[in-house]
């Protein structure tokens, strides 16, 4: 991205800061932490989520929810998955 804009990638990583408040690393950790959450709140397993996330493994997804979100994916899931019960059992009809 930097090279197509002419610019060092230091520069551009300082003018996100800047522009954003925050680091780009840090933006891509938290996307990829919502497009696991979003997953796990499916049905796929665990090893699906962390490869198609860009995780390393396993472990590097049980690692990054437990960092982010507080608990274990497994716990993760099982709390959205009741958070979808929830709100589906209190669904006014229209």
């Amino acid at each position: 991205m930097a090279a197509l804009l002419g610019v060092r990638r230091r520069r551009l990583e300082q003018e996100f800061r800047q522009y954003v408040g925050v680091a780009p690393a840090a933006v891509a950790r938290v996307a990829r932490f919502q497009r696991a959450v979003g997953m796990l709140a499916g049905q796929a397993t665990l090893g699906r989520v962390a490869a198609e996330c860009g995780y390393a493994d396993q472990p590097h997804l049980t690692r990054e929810v437990h960092a982010m979100g507080g608990c274990t994916p497994a716990k993760l899931r099982r709390h959205l998955h009741a958070a979808q019960s929830f709100k589906t059992s209190t669904a006014t009809p229209a």
